[in-house]
């Protein structure tokens, strides 16, 4: 991207001098006080240790034991006639101060000390698992600390260490240990201490016979809602003819034991602390060690943790979707979930429509819209079964109380009392209706339940205002949820399914299969869509929360009894020969076969990169994260395979290869089952082509001074003065000689500048300020073109503050790495760059641009139009690649040849957008991206920079 850490200079007038000033200040505050207090803390250190190895702190000890003893009992407890309160402890309670210390024993690590207090550590057990004799129990936990955690030796029955650091990656190598950790934060926190997989799988009430097929099915909880509802009818198609494994995510509702009914074992409800990436990674990975499991079938989006599992244990994944993306959690569920699953299907193209928009670039490749089947709602497995008579019974109550005194046309509405299924749009689509007959000519009966805590908080007031005030009176009537509808179908003349979002309701289904005619709006479910493919049903389509709309149809069909039955007669054959549950497991089935061939691909691909050494782990994975070699290859496989990686928005896999360019060229990898571009690219030999392209490693050799014989100059855009310096330390590191043209954007800064590089010794330097236009590219291409046109190779630099990230939510520390990795990459730290790249020059008269192996792959974005309409104005001829590797964020060397085109373009400074620039979208990040298309198509080569460890 371009210099996108400039704001408007006018929209912050305090930046300058000044601020450089006031932020050089703070700095050196903050380095002082950090430096007095790593002082404060050793010396802590050091009186911490003397004092555990004191006679006092050992003859004192059983005193402390004590004391601490009453400090934590209970308040009452021990007192003549009090009763101390019983809490059940999972673990055991603490036992401070009651351990021993050898005489003349003293501990060399204070951590061993630390250990004991926590009350965690069962010496007698520990001695044992160790081997380590009759040691006193300081020297047991001295031993665990300084050997025993490393090894994995358990401290207790209940804490695995090797499982602790396993689970939690970011904690391994803090100074106080991982027991330690534990007792201080992590139990608190609900981390998990150990893997007991036996604790979550427990038998079903069907034998498992091991000469049929297993299936999994994950449902994310046990409730009488919906998708659990569909999973219960799910399970009793699933385990036709196979063995049924059926796994719960959260805990709660009253249908787990009808599910125990249906499986050969059941697994979950999990714990909180389980549902986390490395938990559940493992135990997908062990749960397919115990079941041969063929497919797994995930029964809505918030399974997405036990997605995780399965694509871990490489298990062929279809995932049921039938949420909307509606915030930022669930757009990343529904991301990940996408993600990880072989083959996803929606329930409406509105809701398809709205996931995959959340990110630019996707492909739907593994995504599908078709409808749910029609689900049976179970009985209540606490209750007993009504007798014919009382169900017949029940039924008429309903029936009377929909129907009323039988005089007007019904219209009925349901749902639970929530903005989600639009009860007050029920109102006004009531409302509506009646303006059109006139009062007391329909009547309008809304069934739901009433969360004791509704989720939009204050809505059901705010609805009971409403109903106050839509002059309905006794017209409008609303009713407690009843476990049996049939009642109220058979007394409705209409429904109104005025839900916001719903993919598919199922008492819009059940309406229809009654022979109600329902009327919904238009992209707020996929029902919509299903009554508008037909002409007879098309009409009850109205468009979206258009609540008049929707009461004009409610009239009509009031007034005409014919259509309603003629609506009803086509509802009802739709209904039965598109709604059956087995005609919708029949559509579910091909994609499980595309699913296991697909995942059949993925394990051919991912055991090929393991056994190369092509696929390099730590520039494929963020710098935050922390997957092993094996994780982060599968990761990676499923990732491209579900086309996340197809487009844009990727880690690159390997140095110098670029897997969407090479896709490109191989269409054959955009079709099932998806072969990974990396593993194909190894399987023919490593084919040279626009996808792949040399690398220069730092480490590999040393800077040999070839690149003496260039005349090199540096042109360096800074915005911000006080970065000044960073690219100064960064050039110490060479020796070349360069010549530096500075820019910046006003008459103050510049001044401040000649001075900071008046001390540059090995080159001229030319410092001038510019308008406050075209950020770092406009100085290049417009102030100092003419004059960089006269060297053999020049690079070009700026500094980035990147504060653009914080307006989409991103952290600025960000863009502090992105900056560190630019310079590290093209100037020096670590290693010389500037000489290494300069030498790379001098031996390569073709090479034409040079610029940072940037873990990150991204594509086009916005831009692509607008480069398009750039490259006709350099040459007519110059091709626009579908897929491009660029120097993200602007900073590169090259030869002035190379550019030749980009310089003729003598573009001006109106030529380039006013700030504030937009963080995407203009000519400037359009010109970021031409860079290798304008080298290559001027006939010169590319190459990238690597500088082991630095990444970003």
């Amino acid at each position: 991207m371009t210099d996108d850490t400039n704001s408007d200079g006018e929209r912050r007038p305090s930046a300058g001098e000044s601020e450089a000033l006031l932020t050089q200040r703070l700095a050196e505050r903050l380095a002082e006080r950090v430096a007095a207090l790593e002082g404060e803390n050793q010396g802590l250190r050091e009186q911490v240790a003397a004092m555990l190895g004191s006679t006092s702190w050992r003859v004192t000890r059983p005193v402390r034991g004590v004391a601490q003893a009453l400090r934590r009992r209970p308040a009452g407890a021990g007192r003549r006639g009090q009763t101390a309160p019983h809490t059940p402890l999972a673990r055991p309670a603490p036992t401070h101060g009651q351990y021993t210390i050898a005489p003349g024993e003293a501990p060399s690590d204070p951590r061993s000390v630390w250990t004991l207090e926590t009350g965690l550590f069962d010496a007698s057990a520990y001695r044992a698992a160790a081997g380590l004799g009759a040691v006193s129990d300081l020297a047991a936990a001295e031993h665990y600390v300084i050997e025993g955690e490393r090894r994995g030796i358990p401290p207790n029955g209940f804490f695995d260490p090797a499982v602790y650091a396993e689970l939690h990656r970011e904690v391994v190598g803090a100074d106080i240990g991982l027991l330690i950790h534990y007792a201080r934060y992590g139990r608190a926190e609900g981390r998990i201490a150990s893997f007991d997989a036996d604790a979550d799988i427990r038998p079903g009430r069907r034998p498992f016979d091991p000469s049929l097929p297993t299936a999994l099915l994950v449902c994310h909880e046990a409730s009488r809602t919906g998708a659990p509802i569909l999973g219960w009818n799910l399970a009793r198609e699933l385990n036709r003819g196979r063995n049924l494994v059926v796994a719960l995510v959260n805990p709660g509702g009253d249908l787990g034991s009808i599910f125990y009914d249906e499986a050969s074992a059941v697994v979950g409800p999990f714990r909180k602390g389980q549902l986390t990436w490395f938990y559940m990674a493992r135990f997908g990975r062990e749960l397919a060690r115990r079941f041969p499991i063929d497919f797994a079938v995930a029964n809505s989006i918030e399974c997405q943790p036990v997605l995780i599992g399965l694509a871990a244990a490489g298990l062929p994944t279809v995932t049921l979707v039938h949420e909307y993306p509606t915030g930022p959690e669930s757009r990343a569920r529904m991301q990940s979930g996408i993600m990880l699953s072989q083959q996803v299907v929606f329930d409406a193209r509105s809701q398809h429509e709205a996931a995959l928009a959340c990110w630019p670039g996707i492909t739907p490749r593994n995504t599908h819209v078709f409808h749910q089947g029609a689900s049976e709602v179970p009985a209540d497995p606490k209750a007993p079964a009504p007798s014919p008579a009382a169900l017949a019974a029940k039924r008429d109550a309903v029936f009377r109380a929909v129907r009323g005194d039988g005089t007007k046309p019904v219209v009925l509405g349901l749902g639970t009392v929530s903005m989600r299924k639009g009860p007050d749009l029920f109102v006004s689509c009531a409302a509506a209706a009646a303006r059109r007959l006139g009062p007391g000519a329909m009547r309008f009966v809304w069934i739901g339940h009433t969360p004791a805590k509704p989720p939009e908080g204050d809505f059901p007031n705010w609805l009971a205002d409403q109903v106050k005030r839509s002059g309905l009176g006794s017209d409008l009537v609303f009713l407690d949820a009843v476990d049996d509808l049939a009642g109220a179908y058979a007394a409705a003349d209409a429904a109104m399914i005025s839900s916001r979002l719903d993919p598919f309701p199922n008492v819009a289904m059940d309406a229809a299969a009654a022979g109600v005619p329902p009327v919904c709006f238009a992209e707020a479910n996929g029902f919509a869509d299903w009554l508008a493919a037909d002409p007879r049903t098309a009409a009850l389509s109205v468009p979206y929360l258009d609540a008049d709309a929707a009461g004009a149809i409610l009239a009509g069909l009031a007034r005409d009894p014919e259509r309603r039955r003629a609506l009803g007669e086509a509802l009802r054959e739709r209904s039965a020969r598109d709604f059956p549950m087995e005609r919708y497991v029949a559509r579910l089935m091909p994609l499980v076969a595309e699913a296991e061939r697909i995942a059949a691909q993925e394990r051919e691909d991912v055991a090929l990169l393991l056994a190369d050494d092509t696929f390099r782990a730590d520039l494929w994975q963020n710098p935050h994260e922390s997957f092993t070699r094996d994780e982060a290859v599968r990761l990676h496989v499923r990732k491209a395979a579900s086309g996340q990686e197809a487009n844009q928005y990727c880690r690159r896999p390997a140095l110098g290869f670029v897997p969407q360019t090479y896709a490109d060229h191989h269409p054959a990898l955009d079709a099932a089952p998806y072969p990974n571009p990396l593993a194909h690219w190894i399987r023919a030999g490593k084919p040279a082509g626009p996808w792949s392209h040399p690398v220069l490693v730092a480490g590999e050799g040393e800077a040999a001074g070839r690149g003496a014989s260039l005349r090199a100059a540096l042109h360096l855009h800074l915005h911000y003065p006080e970065l000044a310096d960073d690219m100064l330390s960064a050039l110490a590191a060479n020796a070349a000689r360069l010549d530096l043209f500075v820019s910046t954007t006003s008459d103050d800064k510049a001044a401040a500048l000649r001075e900071r590089f008046a001390g540059w010794d090995r080159g001229t330097v030319a410092v001038e300020s510019c308008p406050n236009r075209g950020r770092d590219v406009g100085p290049m291409l417009t102030l100092f073109a003419e004059r960089l046109r006269g060297y053999d190779v020049v690079g070009h630099l700026h500094g980035k503050r990147s504060l653009a990230l914080t307006e989409v939510g991103l952290s600025l520390d960000l863009g502090v790495r992105w900056q560190a990795f630019l310079l590290g990459h093209l100037l020096g730290g670590a290693f010389p760059m500037a000489d290494l790249i300069l030498d790379r020059f001098a031996a390569d008269e073709r090479l034409g641009l040079a610029f940072p192996e940037d873990p990150n792959l991204t594509g086009w974005s916005l831009d692509r139009e607008i480069a398009s309409d750039l490259a006709r104005r350099m040459d007519p001829a110059m091709a626009v690649p579908h897929s491009i590797d660029f120097p993200i964020g602007t900073m590169f060397w090259a030869r002035p040849a190379a550019l030749k085109p980009l310089f003729d373009l003598r573009l001006g400074w109106d030529d380039y957008p006013a700030e504030p620039v937009p963080i995407d979208g203009t000519m400037l990040h359009a010109i970021e991206r031409l860079l290798p298309v304008v080298a290559t198509h001027a006939g010169f080569g590319l190459t990238t920079t690597h500088v082991p460890g630095l990444t970003r």
